[in-house]
């Protein structure tokens, strides 16, 4: 995840350099006057108002995806363990974040680990 976001803005800023590169050089004054105007009055404010919205769009975008991941891995289980052998279950509660395959581990910090023959349960709690 976070190397798709170091590359969007590695091509972000290679664009930006790119662009300012590209209207850099001009050769006289009366060229440069004629460009500046051509420039500015078509496509200059154009291409930097798409590409402030575009890097808006993405940074909420992104921000919004790691704020609902976050939430979403915080969100607290509960976990109910049963053994076939007997009737007893065990009840626990953890963020879902920290439940694995055959592992899990509590709000408590509690490490538990599963058995080949247990079982899990879960269910969303109402907090």
């Amino acid at each position: 995840m976070i190397t798709k976001i170091i590359l969007t803005l590695l091509v972000i800023a290679a664009g930006y350099f790119y662009l300012k590169r590209k209207s850099a050089p001009q050769p006289s004054a009366s060229a440069r006057q004629q460009d500046t105007v051509s420039v500015s009055a078509s496509s200059a404010v154009p291409v930097k108002l798409i590409a402030a919205l575009l890097i808006a769009i993405f940074s909420v975008a992104t921000l919004s995806y790691i704020g609902y991941h976050w939430f979403d891995n915080n969100r607290i289980l509960e976990v109910r363990l049963v053994s076939p052998g007997t009737d007893q279950h065990l009840i626990y509660e953890v963020r879902k974040g920290d439940l694995k395959e055959r592992s899990f581990t509590t709000t408590d910090g509690q490490i538990v680990r599963i058995g080949a023959s247990e079982r899990l349960e879960v269910r969303a709690t109402e907090h």
